[in-house]
């Protein structure tokens, strides 16, 4: 029978000291390492360029500034999705990332200079879509201020798909909302259709029957208004 030395307890000693050393290392690398992509603009490309490779290209991002902390902004942000693709271009961002650790997004400003979404030719369906049970989101949100310079639609051609035709248009979009859980609250949405300034606030359940309540109005271009609900 082969006998195996004893370690002594001065060995065991030293190798529980080396084990937890190498543990607390461990821990200070990775607190830098989230440190460094949480707050510095590199750590924020990287995190950009992460997102382009896992997502299969789905999302990809130019010009990236700031910080995951906020403030930060993209001179371009691509997504692109089953059916539809946008393309949005210069994107800032002020918010406060803390709050998603208690399940929750805070938005003081979004603004996106413009958005081009393409919407894919696809076969019409000839039932009407059902509706769900519910439209909560996963998380309360916090929309102080969202603005877009201006919002594109187009369809694309089935010849061409960098063809494509304007289905709807608007310019100085502005929307503040919030969601508490149980309903969605709209203070203000508003923004430059072709025929006219159109503004609108509301709430909205989140839950079916869906209970809405709505106030719009359209103050047309030749400085008539139509009064909404």
């Amino acid at each position: 029978m082969i006998r195996t030395p004893a370690v002594s307890r001065s060995g065991r000693v030293r190798v529980g000291l080396r084990a937890l050393a190498g543990f607390f290392v461990a821990v200070v690398l990775a607190g830098a390492m989230a440190a460094w992509l949480y707050a510095s603009e590199s750590g924020l490309r990287a995190l950009a360029g992460a997102a382009r490779v896992f997502s299969g290209g789905a999302i990809h991002a130019e010009g990236a500034s700031g910080s995951l902390r906020g403030p930060l902004g993209f001179a371009a942000l691509r997504l692109d999705f089953a059916k539809a693709h946008v393309e949005l271009k210069g994107v800032a961002l002020e918010w406060r990332a803390p709050a998603l650790a208690a399940g929750k997004l805070e938005i003081a400003r979004l603004r996106a200079d413009s958005v081009d979404v393409r919407l894919d030719d696809a076969p019409g369906s000839s039932s009407a879509p059902a509706l769900p049970e519910s439209l909560r989101p996963p998380f309360t949100f916090e929309l102080t201020t969202v603005e877009v310079g201006a919002l594109t639609v187009r369809r694309a051609t089935q010849a061409n798909a960098t063809e494509s035709s304007p289905l709807f248009a608007l310019a100085d979009g502005k929307l503040s909302a919030s969601f508490d859980g149980e309903r969605f609250a709209v203070r203000e949405l508003a923004a430059d259709l072709p025929q006219g300034r159109a503004e609108a606030r509301g709430e909205l359940g989140a839950a079916r029957p869906f209970a809405l309540t709505l106030d719009a109005a359209l103050t047309a271009k030749d400085k008539y208004a139509v009064a909404g609900v």
